[in-house]
């Protein structure tokens, strides 16, 4: 229980804090209107008289039944958080189980499920000796198990309901497996490649018949919770639709239930019932019956849940503590801290490629993969950093001075856009809400490096650089195969990759960033493979800004760590070779199809209206000087320009919306670590990586808007943290 022992006294305020940052966050909008939407399209599907028709054959028994069983699956659930606890080495109460389970639901239910239930939990537990990391640990085990279990249960519903699973590529199906593609290339390199082989020697001690055990008891416990929720569908629904047949309402239950537990909703509201009407409906049961069984279960799961923590907090507590813990070995029990520390940023580095655009309203949400687990790595680094569980030399002193003063700027210029022009969407949560993001991407990158130091830096670079490196093998692969389709060559001008960043220039910022982490974290031949496919990368993402960065960014490698100026040449020969080798056969293949004498196998052709682009550089320099010292306010230049256009330059973006004050407290930073890092350079790698990655950034954040690239936020997080790596030896070719 020593692990436990390191929460603050002021824990419970510093979890709340938490839950209301994260409560604002820009998930928490997106799932309102996931919600509002979801529940506005299941409402349409009925009519009012139906509906009210169905209330009135609704009787109470049933009611009680499911109500009861609900009961029953929360109590379940209170006792897998207790096991769960026992398996990692923590002595939990029943009573302080049923507390803490009740809580994380019903915050789950008002925000965003996952990380209300974590901040909930942490509240509670908190004052009995359970940490955050504990808490983060123990919430992503069971949510494992929970996913794992209730995926394969809707599974086998959907394949007992329609009789087989289609995967239409004509609707979706086509980018659903690139995604799922392109996630398991860019894991499995990261595994074989940077962090697979130290996380097998540390599972090795723990993967034995115990731990085989335990996590066997956690899915027995999760198919209970599973029964008795699907029994309260199944109860429902034949009450008001007796003629359907059993076995094909519990198939179509758990379909809605595995739909109602993505984390896209409040609690699963809207999402339950809009696929309760369409899983039903399957089977025949009427709309307005299926809409009031979902409904129906939601309010009562909910109700239960609360009856039980209300009975549970009412019982006097027992004297002492139950210290029954179920360890997975005899060792001591694990570091929750260390572990975290080890496992999010690892796979942030990995989830951080894979990048989505939703609308809303008057811009776009960016949303990434990695963001989730960026807030969690950001929320395990301020506990480790208040607590002092790690110590963070940083390369720069005053850092936390500059982080405050450029919070500081975006909150003011938030503060001051919405009072000059009003509320926008695209200033609040892509650049204020975005903004806290990115610290905790920071605070992310750090928290690897205050724990384990250089193993911990070489471990997170060479996951990013095989991560990367795979998506561009996949992308130039795919952009082979095209070369090679006469119906491709007949219908598109020319073929461009873009990874999953859904931008070429910010795909080929990720590709200057990945080379600079390549001369860090691999030696010898690695290196030349490595620049290689980086540099084919770039040029086929047909960025300018990125093709121009590649020459400077390489030399300024060659200068710094003295890499070998044979390795750059071997590389600039093969990836010509390959580029005019595609050249060759895509014009060949041209040729004999009719009407395709045009095609180019790539394009440095801007797609996007240059004129807009200079515009925009210009209406923004003249927004700067009709408010040079505090600039017009955040938001101000897309809400001049009715949400569609932004400032395609950081520097101009910041004057314009910030001021002259802003950019220099953003700038400051900046330019300190810069010079810092040039000094240490050629006795230091990490210097010269962070020299190449803040170059990369001004080069390329001059045409375009690059402060909000989430990869960059990563990578200064842990160059942030001065740790030792051995300087390469000089080049053989004797540079």
């Amino acid at each position: 229980m020593s692990n436990f022992n390191h929460s603050l006294p002021t824990a419970s305020r510093s979890w709340l804090g938490f839950f209301r940052m994260i409560g604002r966050s820009r998930r928490a909008f997106v799932t309102v209107l996931v919600c509002l939407a979801a529940l506005l399209v299941a409402w349409q599907q009925i009519e009012v008289d139906t509906l009210r028709a169905a209330v009135m054959r609704m009787s109470v028994v049933p009611t009680a039944i499911a109500f009861a069983m609900l009961t029953a699956g929360a109590l379940i659930s209170s006792l897998r958080l207790r096991s769960i606890a026992a398996d990692v080495g923590a002595g939990l109460t029943v009573r302080d189980a049923i507390i803490a389970m009740s809580l994380g639901q019903v915050a789950g239910a008002l925000s965003v499920q996952f990380f209300g239930q974590i901040a909930a939990r942490s509240a509670f537990l908190a004052p009995r000796g359970f940490t955050l990391p504990a808490n983060v640990a123990i919430a992503i085990y069971e949510r494992f198990v929970a996913v794992t279990v209730c995926a394969s249960l809707a599974i086998a519903g959907a394949w007992v309901l329609f009789g087989h699973i289609v995967l239409d590529l004509d609707s979706g199906g086509r980018q659903f497996l690139h995604i799922v593609f392109g996630v398991t290339a860019a894991a499995l390199s990261g595994a074989i490649f940077g962090w697979g082989r130290r996380t097998l020697l540390f599972l090795k001690p723990l993967w034995n018949r115990r731990m085989l055990k335990a996590v066997s008891r956690i899915a027995v416990l999760t198919l209970a919770i599973q029964a008795t929720t699907a029994t309260a569908y199944v109860v429902i629904a034949h009450s008001l639709a007796p003629e359907i047949n059993l076995f094909q309402l519990v198939a179509a239950s758990l379909v809605v239930m595995f739909a109602a537990s993505l984390p896209i909703s409040f609690a699963g509201w809207g999402i339950r019932e809009i696929s309760a009407i369409f899983a039903l409906n399957a089977i025949g049961v009427p709309t307005p019956a299926a809409l009031l069984t979902a409904v129906l279960v939601g309010i009562l799961a909910l109700l239960a849940t609360a009856v039980l923590g209300a009975a549970a907090a009412a019982t006097p507590q027992r004297i002492g503590r139950d210290e029954h813990a179920l360890t997975l070995s005899e060792t001591p029990p694990l570091d929750f801290a260390a572990l975290l520390a080890w496992v999010i940023p690892v796979a942030a580095a990995t989830a951080i490629f894979f990048q989505i655009h939703i609308p809303t309203g008057r811009g776009q949400l960016n949303v990434n993969l990695a963001d989730p687990l960026a807030i969690l790595g950001g929320a395990v680094f301020a506990w480790t950093l208040a607590s002092g569980r790690y110590r963070y030399p940083w390369r720069l002193s005053h850092l936390a001075w500059h982080a405050g003063l450029a919070t500081a700027v975006i909150l003011a210029a938030f503060a001051y856009g919405w009072i000059s022009f009003g509320w926008t969407e695209w200033a609040f949560f892509n650049k204020l809400v975005g903004w806290f993001i990115l610290l905790c991407y920071f605070g992310c990158g750090a928290l690897i490096v205050g724990a384990a130091q250089t193993q911990g830096l070489m471990t997170l670079l060479r996951t990013f650089v095989a991560s990367g490196a795979a998506i561009v093998l996949f992308d130039l692969i795919g952009a082979g195969v095209k070369l090679i389709d006469p119906d491709y060559l007949l219908t598109q001008g020319h073929i461009q990759i873009v990874g999953f960043a859904q931008n070429r220039n910010a795909f080929s910022f990720q590709l200057l960033l990945l080379m600079a982490a390549t001369i860090v974290a691999f030696r010898g031949t690695a290196i030349f493979v490595l620049l290689t496919i980086i540099g084919l990368g770039i040029y086929f993402s047909g960025s300018r800004a990125g093709f121009g960065g590649l020459i400077v960014i390489a030399g300024t490698l060659v200068c710094f760590l003295r890499m070998p100026r044979s390795v750059v040449v071997k590389s600039i020969i093969v990836a010509a070779g390959s580029i005019c080798a595609a050249a060759v056969a895509a014009k060949m293949i041209a040729m004999s199809v009719s009407g395709a004498d045009a095609f180019q196998p790539w394009s440095f052709n801007n797609d996007y209206d240059a004129n807009v682009r200079w515009q925009s550089l210009s209406d923004g320099l003249a927004m700067f000087l009709q408010s040079p010292l505090v600039g017009a306010g955040l938001g101000a230049f897309m809400n001049a320009n009715g949400g569609t256009l932004q400032i395609h330059s950081t520097p101009i973006w910041l004057l314009a919306e910030t001021g002259l004050i802003g950019l220099i407290i953003f700038a400051t930073p900046a330019i300190r670590l810069f010079v810092a890092s040039w000094r240490e350079g050629r006795a230091d790698p990490i210097a010269a990586m962070t020299v190449s990655v803040l170059l990369a950034f001004a080069l390329m954040s001059s045409v375009h808007e690059m402060m909000y690239q989430r990869v960059l936020w990563l990578l200064l997080g842990a160059a942030a943290v001065r740790t030792v790596i051995a300087a390469p030896p000089p080049a053989a070719d004797g540079h």
